[in-house]
Order: C-alpha cells, then structure tokens, then sequence
C-alpha cells in the first residue's frame, strides 16, 4: 500500500479507498475529468494469482452486457508488472472524506437493515445475477464488501473472481459465503447460497459465522419476510436450495406471513382461497349448532281436557300451510351472526392487501426486468423473442390492473368491498399449482 502516491499514469489519485487480497483501491479523476475507482494490481499480490484477475476482468468485460445492478468496467490496462483496471465508484458515505458505501459499511455502522430494505435489496441483486449468469458466468464472491451503492443502485462489485465454471479449477471467493459441500469450481446455485446468507447479515447484523441464530429483539415480523430465504437458500441439503433466480424470488415472502410461501401475484390467490374455505367452515359450523332445536325432555303423555266447538280451531291442510315469513330486511344487517360474519370477512380480506400488493409489485418488476433482459438473452430470437415479448407484455399490464384494482378496493365501504373482493379474487380463481423440488 502506498497511500501516499499522487498519480497513476493518466490518473490523478483522489482518495485511498482499501487494499485487498489482490491490490489497491483508489477513487482517482481520469484525464477527461471522470471520477472513476481505480484498482492497481501487481505482481506482490499473491504470486501468480493477479492473471487469474486479469482474465476474469477481461472475461466480464467481453461478455456481460450492461446491467443496472451489475458494476460497470471502464478500462483495462497493463503495465510493467502490473494491471490496472477502472470502474463505476461507489458512493460516500460520510461528507467529511471519501467513505465507499458498500453492505458491510452500512451493517457496521447501523447494525443492520430493515425487512424492507433487505427485501429490496435482494430483489435488486437477484436481476444482476440473472445477467451474469445467463452470460455464463457466475460471481463466486458475494459478501457484504462486495456490495455497493453507485448513484443510489445497488450493484454486485469485485468482479476480479468472475469465471465461467466449466473452465475453472479453483473455487475462490470467502469461504463463509460458500456452502459447507463445495470444494469444486462453484455454480450458479453457490452464488445464491452466498446472497441467502448475505441476507442473512444484513436483516440480522451478525456475521455467517452465526448463523443460523436471531437476534433477541428482531420482531418476528420483520423476520417472517425473509424467513424462507434463509429456510432454502442455506439448507444443509444442496437440493432444497435455490437453482435460480426464478426459484429465489418465489421464497420471498409477504410481511406477517411466518408459514407461508408468497410468491408471484398468481400463488397468493390461494391463499386467499385457503382463508375464506376455512372461515366459512368455521362459521358455518357455529350457525348450524346455533340454529339447531333443542332436544325435548321426556314428559308423561296428558290428556287434554276436552274443548268446545266455540274453541276447537278448523282444521287446516298441511299442504295449504303458508310458510313462516323470513323477517323483513337484509339479514346481514338485521341480525348478529350475520353481522359478525361479515365483520370478519371485511377484516380477514383487508388484512391481506397489504401481501397481495407487494406480491403483486414484485412480480411486476420481474415482468418489467426480464423486458429488459430480452435483448441479450442469447437462447431466444426472431418468432420466440417477439411472442415472450408480447406474453410479458401482457402480465405486465395485467400486473398493473389488479394493482389499480386493489386500490379501488380499499376505498369501498365494508359491505361492498366483501362483495366486490369475492367476485375478483375468490370465485372466479382456481387454485395454482405448487413448486416442484427436486428430491
């Protein structure tokens, strides 16, 4: 480390930013005035292991497209005994000096995120991955330090590991973030164990090492939204984990839900369907033993005495019988088993918005990503390109509809909206179908 230096070729040295494993970090100004990160690697740097960098920063450079939440490489050069290469800096976090805001910056001076931000933030980095991998590559070292904030986006960065695994015969990376098993060259299913326990660190604050421990005071709410992350993404069993990104994001769950699955808009109706089948049951039950007549007790047969013309009543034909009229008015309105019911019904139904429009926008985004992503996805083209267009186009805007109609819905009053909650969500749904695993 040479803190000291004031130039690196066409570079004015701004600030030291770290010195890894491989080199130094500097945040440095370009000859045209860009405020670029800079990292110097050379030959002191473990031997022979800076070509093993340089090839993987080639690599990455060569084949993965631009992507918001992937770290964007300038340049790369060489020199004598030394490489260099320049990148997208990360943002400060302090206004005294330059402070890069990465993860583990963050964890160590807040302690840890919300559930929120944590749902956010994998969300975020599950789309860079995707990229990655279908360019054939996979990151091999994701961990807190290697997370960082450019413009407000959060971008997966140290990219000097990347590698295409058929041909690679090291696994890298930190071993804390690499599944207990794995002594190979690593996998796409090795990058979303470490972002699982990323999540992890980040929710909790604690370090892998502790895993799979809580914190005492983390409420269960803000634990239940990931829970199922860190229930598949960091199985002991390799079969139970994530084999894509598809797979990850139908384990993130809707806030209040500890044993449940939420996943894309089209699995919580089933819930829904659950909930209303068991509360009808329910309520059902009590109405039938409410209603039932009360079994008579024995009593000795009487003869009555005998009645005079004037009283004996004419006798009248039971198919001439009028029925009993029901009581006037609406029944739901006039009588307190009815009110109850509907009662629990408006509660139940507005208890789950609040899941089913997250639910909902997750999947939303995923539409709008993998919009974006059609361009570089080298397994579609021509015909098949423009038909998964149209068909993500069209659950896009599905996506949006069901959204607006959920906020119409929150504005009706409590009679109308179980009615109008029944219709669009309830009756007219079937049940979806289950994730299949691999056993």
């Amino acid at each position: 480390m040479n803190p000291q230096r004031k130039r690196y070729g066409d570079y004015e040295l701004l600030d030291f930013c770290a010195e890894g494993g491989f080199g130094e970090v500097w945040r440095a100004r370009g000859f045209d005035g860009r405020i670029v990160a800079l990292k110097i690697v050379g030959t002191q740097y473990r031997g022979d292991a800076w070509k093993s960098e340089l090839k993987g920063i080639q690599t990455y450079q060569q084949t993965v497209p631009a992507h918001p939440n992937l770290l964007q490489i300038f340049h790369v050069g060489e020199a004598e005994n030394c490489f260099y290469y320049t990148m997208e800096p990360a943002d400060s976090l302090s206004e005294a000096g330059y402070c890069a805001d990465t993860l583990a910056e963050r964890l160590k001076r807040n302690g840890r995120l919300s559930a929120a931000e944590t749902l956010a933030l994998v969300d975020s980095l599950l789309s860079g991955l995707a990229a990655l991998h279908a360019s054939g590559l996979i990151h091999r070292d994701i961990k807190p330090a290697n997370i960082l904030w450019v413009k407000g986006v959060p971008k997966l960065a140290d990219v000097g590991l990347v590698r295409d695994p058929a041909h690679t015969v090291s696994r890298g990376g930190t071993p804390a973030f690499f599944p207990p098993e794995s002594s190979s060259s690593g996998s796409p299913a090795d990058d979303f164990y470490a972002l699982s326990m990323v999540a992890y660190c980040a929710l909790t604050g604690f370090g892998p090492e502790r895993f799979p421990e809580i914190p005492t005071n983390l409420p269960m709410s803000e634990y239940a939204v990931l829970r199922n992350v860190f229930m598949w993404g960091c199985s002991s069993r390799t079969e139970e984990r994530f084999h894509s990104a598809e797979e990850f994001r139908e384990a993130l769950t809707v806030p209040g839900s500890p044993s449940r699955r939420i996943l894309p808009a089209r699995h919580w109706i089933y819930a829904a369907v659950v909930l209303f089948l068991l509360l009808a049951a329910v309520l059902g039950f009590v109405w039938f033993f409410s209603r039932a007549p009360e079994q008579p007790q024995f009593q000795p047969k009487l003869e009555p005495p005998p009645k005079s013309a004037a009283e004996t009543p004419p006798e009248v034909n039971a198919e001439d019988e009028e029925q009993t009229p029901l009581p006037a008015g609406d029944m739901k309105k006039e009588y307190p088993f009815f009110k109850r019911q509907a009662k629990a019904l408006n509660d139940a139904y507005r208890a789950m918005l609040p899941g089913q429009k997250t639910g909902l926008q997750i999947e939303l985004k995923s539409v709008l990503q993998r919009l974006e992503m059609l361009p570089y996805d080298k397994m579609s083209s021509g015909e098949n390109r423009e038909k998964k267009t149209a068909e993500l186009n069209r659950q896009a805007e599905t996506l949006r509809h069901q959204l607006k109609e959920l906020d119409r819905l929150e504005k009706l009053p409590a009679d109308e909206f179980v009615a109008e909650y029944e219709r669009l969500f309830i009756k007219k749904q079937s049940q979806p179908s289950h994730r299949k695993r691999k056993s």
